[in-house]
């Protein structure tokens, strides 16, 4: 029993092969499309009948895998099948007397487009306040892992010589921030009046303020998320209001990742 779509696709090869020409001589292609790697056939899979580049009719297999067409004998036409999944065919058919034909057509192999991948940072509410001052740049000086990992610095207090306006002391082999704002008073020597000593920095790690001249060198460049440097108590942010006890000379908050790695 014959397919109303082939009916249709019949009657308008006919119609267009022979034109003005009821007598043209017709020739039928009879045929299936199946799949190469397994055999079977595919059904759904639509047909372009083309001459000469112009499309003169298309339609579809039907559930087994069938088609018919037909052409003026004679004439050379391009036969296009194409189904989703599969890398489209094109065979030639010279319409010399009726044909069977079989049209292989291969899975097509499974493409994405360009994937662009992005790494976001998980990161703690630990680290979520040191992200934001970064990024507003909130009075200070950020040194970020990114900056880090270029710069490859064989200890922490390498880090402080990249920030205006610190510069590092050796006291008895520990190296010390001290700020470029010049010196303080140092009320603890024996002379009552006091005398002057460089002005070194507090250090604090991961929120919590360390003792007086803490060694930053102690923590390792590769377990530092970012560093924040402030110069001074009127740069220091809001956050640290309960640790401007002593920090005349400024503030280095060093961050680390803590299981990141």
């Amino acid at each position: 029993m014959r397919h109303p779509w082939l009916q249709w696709l019949v009657g308008v090869l006919l119609s267009s092969a022979a034109g003005a020409q009821p007598a043209s001589v017709q020739a039928r292609v009879r045929g299936r499309v199946i799949d190469v790697q397994s055999s079977t056939l595919i059904a759904s899979a639509e047909l372009l009948l083309l001459r000469a580049g112009d499309t003169l009719a298309h339609g579809r297999t039907d559930s087994l895998g069938r088609f018919t067409a037909a052409g003026t004998v004679g004439a050379t036409f391009t036969l296009e099948v194409r189904r989703l999944g599969y890398q489209p065919a094109a065979v030639q058919w010279t319409a010399r007397a009726d044909t069977t034909l079989v049209i292989g057509l291969t899975r097509a192999a499974p493409t994405l487009s360009t994937v662009e991948v992005v790494e976001h940072e998980a990161l703690s509410t630990r680290l979520a306040g040191f992200e934001e001052r970064a990024r507003v740049k909130a009075g200070g000086t950020y040194i970020k892992r990114e900056q880090i990992d270029t710069w490859h610095p064989e200890r922490t207090s390498d880090l402080m010589r990249r920030v205006l306006g610190v510069k590092l002391i050796d006291s008895a082999g520990v190296m010390l921030a001290s700020s470029a704002r010049g010196q303080k008073v140092d009320l603890k020597t024996a002379n009552t009046a006091g005398s002057w000593a460089p002005c070194v920095m507090r250090v604090g790690v991961d929120g919590h303020i360390k003792e007086w001249g803490f060694p930053m060198d102690a923590i390792d460049p590769n377990g530092i998320h970012g560093i924040e440097v402030y110069n001074g108590p009127a740069s220091i942010p809001s956050e640290y209001s309960g640790m401007r006890t002593d920090s005349y000379c400024g503030l280095v908050m060093i961050w680390t990742r803590m299981g990141e790695h």
